[in-house]
């Protein structure tokens, strides 16, 4: 998949982007090359004045004839490759630009749409079906159909089981050791070899089925 920004993008929208470039989900196309750069909480001087009252370090007055000062306070940070990165006034730096063009001012954003399908019929296709999950003494025996996946990993209840590579014999034997409650449900994620910008291999969340037990 893929998400689309421009510099219009602020604030909930900064922090959307940022946590799905951070988890590495997909390519950001920009019509701008980063979005606004707003990723804080923001607070009114009379908020502030009425909820600090009576501190004598912090003596806000009343602003004449009704006006309005909004403070940012709260900044939020990346994670991942980019942990310890401000979004406030910094915003979030697309991958993929594609200028805005006539066609997409006057029609809907035509030329956009097609940029982005293009982007995404040149990327690897990656695919997980979970065929059959048959329990078996001391867990489960799952079958899977993978395409393009180097890793695995297996969830019981949503609790991590364990990881196999994805071209490993089947079926995978899945234990069910630590659980509290009976096996209900089974899910696999699939993940992939990506190189970030930084030309490191990492692995890249991107196909899961689940399949109650």
């Amino acid at each position: 998949m893929a998400l689309i920004i421009d510099a219009l993008a602020y604030s909930a929208t900064d922090i959307f982007a940022a946590g799905f470039q951070d988890h590495k989900i997909g390519a950001i196309i920009g019509v701008d090359e980063n979005t606004g750069g707003g990723g804080a909480n923001r607070w009114l001087h009379e908020e502030l004045r009425l909820k600090l009252k009576g501190m004598p370090d912090v003596p806000l007055k009343q602003l004449p004839g009704g006006a309005q000062l909004g403070l940012a306070i709260r900044h939020s940070t990346r994670v991942g490759a980019n942990a310890g990165n401000a979004i406030e006034d910094v915003g979030v730096r697309c991958d993929v630009v594609h200028r805005a063009t006539r066609d997409d001012l006057l029609h809907h954003d035509r030329d956009l749409v097609r940029f982005a399908c293009r982007h995404l019929a040149n990327q690897p296709s990656s695919r997980l079906k979970i065929l059959k999950a048959e329990p078996v003494p001391g867990g489960i025996a799952v079958t899977l159909r993978t395409e393009n996946l180097y890793r695995i990993e297996c969830l019981i209840n949503e609790h991590p089981q364990c990881s196999f590579a994805a071209d490993g014999a089947q079926p995978f034997f899945v234990p069910m050791a630590g659980l509290l409650d009976p096996a209900a449900v089974i899910r696999v994620n699939g993940f992939a070899l990506s190189t970030g910008r930084s030309g490191v291999t990492e692995l890249q969340f991107v196909a899961t089925d689940t399949i109650s037990l």
